[in-house]
């Protein structure tokens, strides 16, 4: 029997590392235990993103069809990556790294990768027109899927300068077809009924950065674009010309620095523009009472997390009403609520600060003026742009009506034609009116629907 060889004992060098490596095994095991046990915390998913101010994806509803196609498992997987408990911080703390990039606050690009198509001559067609086919019996997308777009197509290219953020915006001529297609199926459904009124909103790039950044930066020129989208809309919709109007007024305070949304200001140009087009007098900007929330860090500084947006916060004014500021809405589970048209949000969180003006996207509002009983009646369909313009509405209308597209269930023009509507303003922001899940999502409410798809009042 051969001499016993002793163990060499590991040096204290590898005896460290086999300590990091084992710390490293256990903490990444601990990790995934936390993240399994986390995963599988069903009821305590959020179904709200506080850092990204978004409604996150719904749980889908089980149906034979998309069982069958395996559209549901898609969906069941979109919607368990969307609401993971931990979404938050997580996306939080990816922000918060992202900020460390390059210098805050030197001009800086984030996205922009998008190749807009070429605008065409407004009036003129192109040969090969990508949205000449017919889009009416298109699926619109789920809403989930919606709001990623709408989402991604205002994130997609902001231009940082100077503690404000400014959205960009690419020319897709496919979607603006569609887009004008359903505007143009509503005139065609309401006719004789309502009048149609079309109002596309710029992005604050469109009206605050130069033409020749713009095009340095592969955007496209929004003036342009919405003469555009109005050349393709039938002599039975009026089309409101909102670009220059806010263009003469551009070294006031139009548009939010660290959100994508117009101010009130902003939006009260717009609504000058409407009165000329309906041939009545607008209200007097210095007559309306004023509510202000200082501190408003919006949309663009939860994408950012720039230093530079969040040392120079927004200020949120809102006019109210002289007739009224009572609302009645339903919300998204059909309930029945009482609220304010202009909103005092003191100790609500500061990023939910946009919702002073009628609370949001609620998906069905009214408001009753007790000053008129002439019958007159006005619908908003709209985007988010459209909550800071239906306040200016109140005064002119015995009911203003307003239905937020995106979470509506029923039947736009059953609801015109039910209601006796005499006007009809679709109103919405010139980035998302030209994506197919806008023009899709309307054009399917503006198609004639069951009376059971219609909320009841």
């Amino acid at each position: 029997m051969g001499p016993v060889r002793r163990r060499r004992r590991p040096s204290k060098a590898r005896r460290v590392l086999n300590g990091y490596r084992d710390a490293s095994i256990y903490s990444l095991g601990a990790l995934f235990a936390v993240g399994l046990v986390c995963g599988g915390l069903f009821f305590l998913r959020p179904s709200v993103s506080e850092v990204e101010h978004r409604e996150l994806t719904r749980f889908p509803s089980l149906d034979l069809p998309t069982f069958l196609d395996g559209t549901f498992f898609s969906n069941v997987a979109l919607w368990y990556a969307d609401t993971y408990p931990l979404r938050d911080p997580l996306v939080g703390f990816d922000q918060s790294l992202q900020a460390l990039y390059g210098f805050s606050g030197e001009a800086r690009m984030k996205g922009g990768n998008v190749q807009a198509d070429e605008l065409p001559v407004a009036g003129e067609t192109p040969v090969q027109d990508e949205g000449a086919a017919d889009r009416r019996d298109v699926e619109p997308p789920d809403p989930g899927e919606l709001q990623t777009e709408m989402r991604n197509q205002i994130m997609n290219g902001l231009y940082v300068e100077d503690g404000t953020a400014y959205s960009l915006y690419y020319f897709d001529q496919g979607a603006t077809r569609a887009y004008a297609d359903a505007i143009n199926e509503a005139a065609k459904s309401l006719e004789g009924t309502s009048t149609v009124y079309s109002i596309l909103a710029p992005t604050n790039a469109g009206v605050l950065l130069s033409d020749e950044l713009q095009s340095s930066l592969g955007a496209t020129n929004q003036e342009q674009a919405s003469d555009y989208f109005y050349s393709l809309m039938d002599d039975s919709v009026k089309t409101v010309p909102v670009y220059q109007p806010l263009k003469d007024h551009e070294d006031e305070y139009l548009y939010f620095r660290t959100d994508h949304h117009w101010t009130a200001l902003g939006a009260y140009y717009a609504y000058r523009s409407f009165c000329e087009q309906k041939g009545i007098e607008p209200e007097d900007l210095d007559t309306f009472q004023r509510m202000r929330q200082k501190g408003f860090l919006g949309t663009f500084y939860s994408e950012l997390q720039d230093p530079s947006l969040a040392s120079a916060p927004d200020v949120v004014s809102a006019y109210l009403p002289h007739a009224t500021n009572e609302m009645t809405y339903w919300d998204s589970s059909g309930t029945e609520q009482e609220g304010n048209v202009v909103n005092d949000l003191s100790g609500w969180i500061p990023s939910s600060y946009y919702s002073m003006f009628i609370l949001g996207d609620q998906p069905l509002s009214q408001i009753d003026n007790p000053k008129l009983d002439d019958g007159s009646s006005v619908l908003l369909v709209k985007d988010s742009f459209g909550c800071a313009f239906a306040p200016w509405l109140v005064d002119h209308y015995q009911t203003t009506y307003i239905i937020d597209f995106r979470a509506y269930d029923g039947s736009i023009t059953d609801f015109a034609r039910e209601h006796d509507v005499d006007d009809v303003i679709f109103l919405n922001c010139l980035s998302l009116a030209g994506t197919y899940g806008t023009a899709d999502t309307i054009m399917s409410k503006v198609q004639a629907a069951s009376p059971a798809a219609t909320t009841e009042r």
